[in-house]
């Protein structure tokens, strides 16, 4: 059995992974996004990471998060 001092400094252990990993993973889509929208504000990437944000893939395309669309 895990006490509950152990219990809080996992989960602590894991909000502070989590924390490390969103920061790199919003700087690789922030410098993604600039190479195609130099004046791309990160404050609005937060918003958009902050809430469910979904883009058609042609948004995808101009935002610079992908590269082309294919067409069927």
């Amino acid at each position: 059995s895990i006490s509950v001092e152990d219990h809080v400094k996992n989960v602590n252990k894991q909000i502070d992974f989590d924390k490390k990993y969103n920061k790199k993973l919003n700087s690789i889509l922030l410098d993604r996004i600039r190479e195609k929208n130099p004046d791309f504000k990160e404050s609005k990437l937060d918003r958009m990471l902050d809430f469910d944000t979904f883009l058609t893939a042609q948004e995808a395309v101009d935002l610079g998060l992908a590269d082309s669309v294919e067409e069927k």
